[in-house]
């Protein structure tokens, strides 16, 4: 999925005005029928972030970096390294997986609203979608 590939727009994504600059690594994924929960560490410092999705989500893949290397050349391309060097939390408008996710669902999913978040660690590119906000909660050590 590029960066500008049908017009997509990366967006900083700022959930409940915290802040979140910084880079993080995947501690954990919890994938329920009922609900999703991702636990991530910021490496400059003892504090993790619960990221927690109290109903189910839609969908959801989680790719090492290593492949994912288009994101971040087109990402420079685009917008400049500092886009999101120091930055892990994007809303992804007029995303090609959206797309593809509707022509599998043969339209269904045009009602829903869908929500394209990605959550960017140092090891994972991890696509969420919902159709709603999750909970932020910050965890110290």
């Amino acid at each position: 999925m590029k960066a500008d590939s049908n017009n997509q727009q990366w967006l900083h994504w700022k959930p409940a005005n915290l802040d979140l600059a910084g880079n993080y690594e995947t501690d954990q994924i919890i994938d329920k029928r009922d609900s999703f929960k991702l636990l991530i560490t910021k490496i400059t410092k003892p504090e993790k972030v619960e990221i927690a999705f109290d109903k189910s989500i839609w969908a959801f893949r989680r790719t090492s970096e290593s492949l994912r290397q288009d994101i971040f050349k087109d990402l420079s391309l685009t917008y400049g390294d500092d886009f999101y060097i120091n930055w892990s939390f994007f809303k992804i408008e007029r995303s090609t997986y959206l797309n593809w996710l509707r022509d599998e669902s043969d339209g269904i999913s045009n009602h829903l609203k869908l929500i394209h978040y990605v959550i960017m660690t140092l090891d994972d590119v991890i696509d969420i979608v919902a159709n709603y906000e999750p909970e932020f909660k910050i965890i110290n050590k």
